[in-house]
């Protein structure tokens, strides 16, 4: 094969590549949106808090990268956790405004969000609203009640009538309502929510390790979630992935308070044809403690 065969062929790999990344931001973007944050709500909490992340997020590029072991102090108001499951830390706070303009997730430091998912919204307040969902023939709309309600019509094996926080299966799919906002509090939509799956970023363009946010009303308060969460970086050319795999050894969660978080780099391991485009995965397994 020539070298210009070989080149043409690379160029058709990322072009392909990064569309289909951009397909799949566009599908999630109500989920995913640009970052909505109220500077002037946020306060100092919501800074220190952001600033928190930053810096766990640096720590621990820094050790997946250089090895070794790295100790730092930070202050927390409300709860931070290691997740292993989630491959993420996460930070939970309450205060009297909503810090994010969205109920849903947002990516704050990159443009690629780490996950897509399925999600369909119509006007909580209007009932001819309607919108189909990716489950056959199934129509969903909303009802502002009393109760606030999605209702799903068509002859799907849905059909029904579900309150926030419900869910349903259907063609093999799990789908939960999310929220319904009839008093126009957060955005004014009832929202439903179905499958998620990992959206990885490019080597040198995207973050590996993704901070995003939401807010949700919690009675007369607003919680606010932060989630540094890592995913695979992919390389087109060589069709080979990167991850940093997050593991905890001992104290995996703390509470308001001046706490210390030691971040130390494990094993890195490479698996055979296992990235997300079919080259080889290199795992670097980051131990994160918090006390």
């Amino acid at each position: 094969m020539s070298k210009f065969n070989v080149k043409g062929q690379t160029q058709i790999i990322s072009v392909v590549l990064i569309m289909g990344l951009a397909v799949g931001v566009i599908g999630a973007s109500y989920m995913w949106g640009k970052p909505l944050i109220d500077k002037s709500q946020a306060g100092t909490t919501i800074t220190n808090a952001e600033k928190t992340m930053d810096l766990i997020k640096t720590t621990i590029d820094d050790v997946a990268k250089t090895g070794g072991q790295k100790k730092k102090q930070i202050q927390i108001e409300g709860t931070l956790k290691v997740s292993e499951s989630e491959n993420a830390i996460v930070y939970t706070l309450t205060g009297a405004k909503a810090a994010i303009a969205s109920s849903q997730w947002i990516s704050i430091n990159d443009d690629v969000p780490p996950k897509s998912m399925e999600t369909y919204a119509v006007d909580a307040t209007n009932p001819s609203d309607s919108t189909p969902i990716d489950c056959g023939d199934c129509i969903m709309n909303a009802s502002c009640g009393p109760p606030e309600n999605i209702v799903i019509t068509g002859t799907c094996a849905a059909v029904g009538t579900y309150n926030t926080g419900d869910s349903f299966d259907c063609n093999s799919k799990r789908y939960t309502v999310d929220h319904i906002d009839c008093a126009g509090t957060l955005d004014g939509f009832a929202v439903l929510t179905g499958p998620e799956n990992e959206l990885p970023g490019l080597v040198g363009t995207n973050n590996a390790g993704v901070l995003i946010a939401k807010s949700i009303p919690l009675g007369n308060e607003f919680m606010t979630e932060y989630k540094l969460i890592y995913r695979e970086l992919i390389d087109p050319t060589s069709k080979e992935g990167m991850k940093i795999i997050i593991k905890t050894q001992g104290n995996s969660q703390i509470s308001s308070g001046q706490h210390m978080i030691t971040v130390m780099r494990g094993t890195t391991d490479s698996d055979s044809g296992a990235s997300y485009i079919g080259g080889d995965l290199t795992s670097t397994t980051v131990f994160v403690t918090v006390e």
